[in-house]
């Protein structure tokens, strides 16, 4: 499929149409730049793509169409999420969803009983590390770091983007955003609407994550229709714009 030219047309639970650009999730992977975000509304499918991302920089393995930043050697990355009694879990489930089970070596747990500390092993040989925090720890807990990624799912306060950039220099790393934009404003004007080329930025839209059938495995994934609509009738126009759009 062409991205750049593929199209969706929708019709709502009102009657209105809109059309909708074709693989924003297929863009975001694409993307070779330090910084990139996807900004997609609620069920779009965000959380998977960053997780499934991260899967590919700690094994070494990509698929064969995969055209965005790749790591040849063992990785240190990080995963933000909101907190440790839903947003890490959530995180957390996908990594094991979307991780090859043999490439995991060991998984630590906190006395809150996530999953935090990961060793995967890498293609090379050697062994990634990865971190699973949370917004709920102080910033300077994220200083005095280096590492190849970091991944914030939903909106980062700025102190603690600005503490995992500085950690991402010594390596020249890349930070992954994946986010409903319902806070923190500042990632509107230093990453949706940046005019950095080392900036890039995706949206998707609920219907983007439409139900079909999987290629691969011929089973159905996605979201039916009348789910949606059924969702959408509960909402503002203002809430639609934000969580559906």
């Amino acid at each position: 499929m062409n991205c750049s030219v593929a199209n969706l047309t929708f019709e709502t639970h009102d009657g209105k149409r809109y059309t909708i650009r074709g693989c924003p999730q297929k863009e975001f992977f694409d993307s070779k730049v330090d910084s990139k975000a996807f900004f997609g509304a609620n069920r779009a499918g965000k959380t998977l793509a960053g997780c499934y991302e991260i899967c590919c920089h700690a094994t070494g393995y990509y698929p064969s169409w995969w055209q965005g930043r790749r790591w040849k050697r063992a990785t240190v990355g990080r995963v933000f999420a909101s907190d440790f009694t839903n947003g890490v879990r959530v995180v957390t489930e996908k990594l094991r969803e979307w991780m090859p089970p043999s490439a995991i070596m060991e998984v630590y747990r906190n006395n809150q009983k996530a999953d935090v500390d990961w060793y995967i092993k890498h293609q090379s040989g050697g062994v990634s590390r990865l971190n699973v925090m949370s917004y709920e720890q102080e910033t300077h807990l994220a200083e005095g770091w280096a590492g190849d990624f970091v991944l914030f799912d939903e909106p980062p306060p700025r102190e603690l983007y600005i503490a995992c950039a500085r950690g991402l220099v010594d390596r020249n790393g890349i930070i992954l955003f994946t986010l409903t934009p319902l806070k923190e404003p500042w990632l509107f004007d230093e990453i949706y609407n940046s005019k950095n080329k080392n900036v890039f930025s995706v949206v998707a839209d609920m219907r983007h994550n439409s139900q079909r059938v999987n290629p691969l495995t011929k089973s159905l994934v996605g979201l039916p229709e009348e789910a949606i609509r059924k969702f959408e009738e509960k909402l503002t126009e203002e809430e639609r714009e934000t969580r559906m759009h």
